[in-house]
């Protein structure tokens, strides 16, 4: 309730203070009904003692989600907005297969940031949008099991932080000269909660060691361009967290994730988006910190889904592949998650109302060396999505 109380009073103050400058209000939002059955079949078998296990099982579940977006022009250059929805913007905002409706809050910000807009730039301050179902922030944010991560229309992943966008950057002075590609940046930088904020103080004969664990940073650098057709989005991403229990000697672990994500339009009827990333990562030196256990992994994710106008709708069918190494053990156990999403979305009502029938196939696969255990996941989902947007 405290919680609620917060945010309905920064809502409450920022109406207050744009009802007296602004000069422009949009509003939107909409409400979403998702129904599927999870049906998953898990295998393993031991080669020490030859024992092997099957285990079905079979969930019909549904999720709700409704969600407004606000935005407010005080000036011309000065506006702020926000989407209040019931999904966490604390987590990926993304509906995946092992997400309850338990997991989903009544009421929160899932984005909130005030934007001014000077010449070629824009800045923006506070809970940022940013897209996470691009394969290198997807590959950053989740690096395991990222081809089981689904978003839809109602979800936007966001960060704690700020962010600017300069727009084409490579323009010409001459009218005469056009660049091959026109080419925006965009930067952000943001607030990582994975340390959990507390001081543990670890005492010897000797001396007394101060350990810290604190949050890390995320900084985003990315390069939108576009030529007629065809759409490419180089993405840089660094996770800096530094050494808590030495936080002076300079010394610290990096996540480093960079990648590709892109569209080729072939025509009105068919078009291809792709991407790809990959991410490392080893906490040798911030790992002794109480309560972090050893990683040292490395990840690829890839994806193609074309989609097609058929009849008043699209069909959509995506191709997902991802890799999980895990090199912390003592021999490297590779994690391989194969993934088909094949989804018809159709529209009615001047686009207010959405039908989309959708079946996704998840596979995990792998064999540790360690134990000596192979193993197999399978998951087939059908599902219905249907929602309203104003």
């Amino acid at each position: 309730m405290k919680d609620m109380a917060r945010i309905l009073s920064v809502v409450i103050a920022l109406l207050l203070f744009t009802s007296l400058h602004a000069a422009e209000y949009k509003f939107s939002g909409g409400a979403l009904t998702l129904m599927r059955n999870d049906y998953s079949v898990e295998r393993s078998f031991n080669y020490n003692t030859r024992i092997q296990k099957k285990t079905t099982k079979e969930n019909f579940s549904t999720v709700d989600w409704y969600w407004m977006d606000a935005d407010a022009k005080v000036t011309s250059d000065l506006s702020f907005s926000f989407r209040l929805c019931n999904m966490t913007a604390s987590k990926l905002n993304s509906l995946n297969l092992n997400e309850t409706q338990q997991d989903v809050e009544w009421l929160s910000f899932q984005y909130g940031y005030i934007q001014c807009l000077e010449k070629n730039r824009t800045y923006r301050l506070g809970l940022v949008p940013v897209d996470r179902n691009a394969e290198p922030l997807e590959v950053h944010f989740t690096p395991q099991k990222t081809s089981w991560t689904s978003f839809w229309n109602s979800t936007l992943g966001s960060v704690r932080g700020g962010a600017i966008h300069w727009k084409q950057i490579n323009k010409c002075a001459s009218n005469e000269v056009q660049p091959a590609f026109n080419i925006d940046a965009s930067f952000v930088v943001s607030v990582n909660n994975d340390g959990a904020g507390t001081t543990v103080i670890q005492q010897a004969l000797t001396s007394e060691v101060r350990i810290e664990d604190r949050d890390s940073l995320d900084f985003i650098v990315s390069f939108p361009m576009t030529r007629k057709q065809l759409s490419l989005t180089p993405v840089l991403a660094l996770r800096t967290k530094e050494d808590g229990a030495r936080p002076d000697d300079g010394k610290g672990d990096t996540r480093f994730s960079y990648g590709l994500t892109g569209q080729k339009k072939y025509s009105s009827k068919l078009t291809v988006p792709f991407g790809i990333g990959f991410t490392s990562f080893d906490n040798d030196r911030t790992r002794f910190v109480k309560g972090h256990a050893r990683q040292d992994n490395e990840s690829m994710y890839v994806r193609i889904s074309p989609n097609y106008a058929v009849g008043k709708g699209r069909l959509v069918c995506e191709l997902k592949y991802s890799t999980f190494e895990d090199h912390s053990k003592a021999a490297t156990v590779t994690h391989k998650y194969p993934s088909v999403d094949v989804k018809y979305i159709s529209r009615f009502k001047e686009k207010l109302v959405t039908l989309a029938p959708r079946v996704r196939f998840f596979g995990e696969y792998y064999k540790d060396p360690n134990t000596n255990v192979k193993y197999s996941k399978i998951r087939f989902c059908p599902e219905v999505v249907f929602f309203l947007s104003f």
